[in-house]
């Protein structure tokens, strides 16, 4: 990957920080407007209390896994002062992931910063655990970061004619990286919803790496951008991906 390449990259691993309608706690009077951004591996490294979230009996019972997502503002002394659950596989998860991340504490950290938080809700052996994305890689074994089969700069781009020849060939993967929002007013059949600034510490898990990844790019999307989750995705070790543009 080149080094501007890597740039974006890190720019948007870092900085696109998705707006959602808080679900459980949002706390008024707070300026979120300039805080710095942290990813979840940092935001864990930085806590001093780390109560990890209780896997809900009831969802256990229904065999209900998924991930849950979480957004978090911290002010410069550490301090939490907004909590949103962006989405869970039920409410009784999100409310679970809500609460335990209400008991976390930080160190002071100087400025304002927010990010997102994965908690990966898995069955194992029949006893639910609840995994951050490095434990769930480190439980799957198929990711490889060395290096990738697609050329580093080279992004396939296709159009719907392509996508059916694919489709007559095999099931591939359809990917929308727009959030949530705009995923749920409508989307593809089978997508994905994985946003664009989610895409590094979730793909890898919750996509299969054997099967072909069609980023599906609408006519109001940024195709830079969907060529950016391309790049991602082949960084990332899968070895087909392609853009879908209209």
């Amino acid at each position: 990957m080149n080094k501007s390449l890597r740039v974006f990259c890190f720019w948007i691993l870092t900085s696109g920080f998705a707006t959602a309608h808080p679900q459980y706690s949002n706390l008024p009077g707070v300026d979120t407007s300039k805080p710095g951004i942290m990813n979840d591996m940092t935001l864990r490294g930085i806590a001093t209390a780390a109560p990890a979230p209780i896997y809900p009996a009831a969802a256990l019972a229904k065999k209900v896994t998924g991930v849950a997502v979480a957004a978090i503002l911290l002010d410069r002394n550490g301090h939490l002062q907004s909590l949103i659950v962006l989405q869970a596989p039920d409410d009784a998860i999100g409310q679970s992931v809500h609460d335990a991340l209400m008991r976390w504490t930080f160190r002071p950290i100087g400025v304002p910063m927010k990010g997102k938080m994965f908690f990966y809700f898995a069955i194992k052996k029949g006893s639910g655990r609840v995994l951050s994305p490095a434990e769930m890689n480190s439980t799957i074994g198929h990711h490889d970061d060395s290096a990738t089969k697609q050329s580093e700069d080279a992004v396939n781009v296709i159009k719907e004619a392509q996508l059916e020849l694919m489709r007559a060939a095999g099931k591939p993967s359809i990917l929308d990286i727009r959030d949530r929002p705009a995923f749920q007013k409508g989307h593809r059949d089978g997508a994905v919803n994985i946003p664009l600034d989610e895409v590094y510490p979730r793909a890898c898990i919750e996509l299969p790496v054997p099967v072909p990844i069609v980023v599906d790019c609408y006519p109001d999307q940024s195709r830079t951008l969907c060529r950016m989750a391309a790049q991602l995705l082949s960084y990332s070790g899968f070895d087909s991906v392609s853009v879908l543009t209209r």
